[in-house]
């Protein structure tokens, strides 16, 4: 053991608080690129590899760590943390050894692992002891404090007028995404934010109630559609935490159908932004769907790192689109599978708390590339470990 098991503990969080508080200067060129106007698309990488690396640097640290930890923690294993190691291990190494050989291979198989760091994050922050959790609370002001600069720079660019997403017609900013270069992205961190305040802090009503107040205009901001239906799961989920589970659920499912409705009203992006939005991210899964083999032969196509990297990538445009370019139909379907048991494992345990994180995910899945979007890859990596390690958890 490189350090005592209770330094690694600290450390892990230090890191992670750490990861959250450096993103406005991981994305600083970016975000002066929109400012200036010179971004040409969204693929449009401004920071050198190196500056960008010390993401990648750092998650790989707290992964060591993690790992480290886990297993002075956990003497005994169960056999489904063995088959999922197993499993994704094999798959990586399959991926790896049938991936199609051409010029910057090398590209292609990091820009694969570095996507696929997210998985092994999760297996193990899923095996810490929950007794980790109990003396090492997540720390939310780090969070905290990035929810609201980001809100802060999200303001600026709204009254700074017309940016590389376009202007309105009194030259405010039509979708302003703050110090992240995607608005889905912020809309991603916005609503994970928003989650650990509500469900995973010590926030009084009345302070819950005002962040929500925030999220909801941050989300408005970038017009994200995930991002304003994730809100509302959230919110109604506080707001009738009083009541059955069931009354709960059943409300939450009618709120969902009636919001994705509105969904073009509610964001402002028009009656036709479901069709548009979700109807090209779907056309993408079936083409790549029809085409996918058992194992893929486009280990790291996949992904966001190749496309910024001017490699000949695949675009996918959803995190289910990256599983198939990246593990081909196997790796899909045992990651569906996970997911659907994870849900019906929330409902079982009447873990209202895991089933909307859990659906909030899925959400995100069929929008954007979940394991690529920092630092929200590894938060919700921690959130995944803490909420399932104790199967029974409520909102509080």
């Amino acid at each position: 053991m490189i350090f005592s098991n209770k330094i690694n503990s600290h450390l892990i969080l230090t890191l992670i608080s750490f990861s959250v508080l450096i993103t406005p200067i991981v994305n600083f060129y970016e975000i002066k690129g929109l400012f200036d106007l010179v971004v040409e698309h969204s693929g449009f990488l401004l920071s050198s590899l190196i500056y960008k690396a010390s993401k990648e640097i750092l998650i790989i640290l707290i992964l060591f760590l993690t790992i480290l930890v886990s297993f002075k923690y956990n003497k005994k294993y169960s056999y489904f943390f063995y088959i999922c190691l197993f499993t994704l291990s094999f798959h990586l190494l399959i991926s790896i050894i049938v991936v199609d050989v051409q010029d910057n291979i090398i590209l292609y198989l990091l820009s694969g692992i570095r996507w696929s760091l997210f998985f092994f994050l999760i297996l193990f922050f899923y095996l810490f002891h929950k007794n980790f959790y109990r003396y090492y609370p997540i720390n939310i002001s780090p969070i905290v404090i990035i929810f609201f600069i980001n809100f802060l720079f999200q303001v600026i660019q709204f009254f700074s007028g017309g940016n590389f997403y376009g202007a309105t017609e009194n030259n405010y900013g039509l979708r302003s995404p703050g110090i992240f270069f995607i608005p889905s992205t912020t809309g991603f961190f916005v609503v994970v934010s928003t989650f650990i305040v509500v469900f995973l802090s010590n926030f009084n009503n009345s302070q819950i109630i005002l962040f929500i107040c925030f999220a909801f205009i941050s989300s408005f901001l970038t017009m994200s559609g995930t991002a304003v239906v994730s809100l509302l799961l959230i919110a109604i989920g506080w707001l009738l935490r009083k009541f059955s589970f069931l009354s709960l659920i059943i409300s939450l499912i009618l709120m969902l159908t009636i919001s994705i409705f509105l969904l073009g009203t509610l964001t402002g992006r028009g009656d036709d932004y479901l069709r548009i939005s979700m109807g090209i991210r779907f056309e993408i899964f079936i083409d790549l769907f029809i085409n996918a083999l058992l194992f893929s032969d486009k280990f790291g196509y996949g992904t966001s790192a190749a496309y910024l990297l001017g490699l000949d990538g695949v675009v996918t445009d959803s995190f289910f689109s990256t599983v198939l370019v990246n593990f081909g139909l196997i790796g899909f379907f045992i990651i569906f599978s996970i997911i659907i048991y994870l849900i019906i494992n929330t409902l079982i345990y009447k873990n209202i708390v895991g089933f909307i994180f859990i659906v909030i995910c899925f959400f995100y899945f069929l929008t954007i590339s979940v394991s690529e979007a920092y630092p929200m890859n590894i938060i919700v990596a921690f959130i995944a470990g803490y909420l399932f390690v104790d199967k029974s958890r409520v909102i509080n």
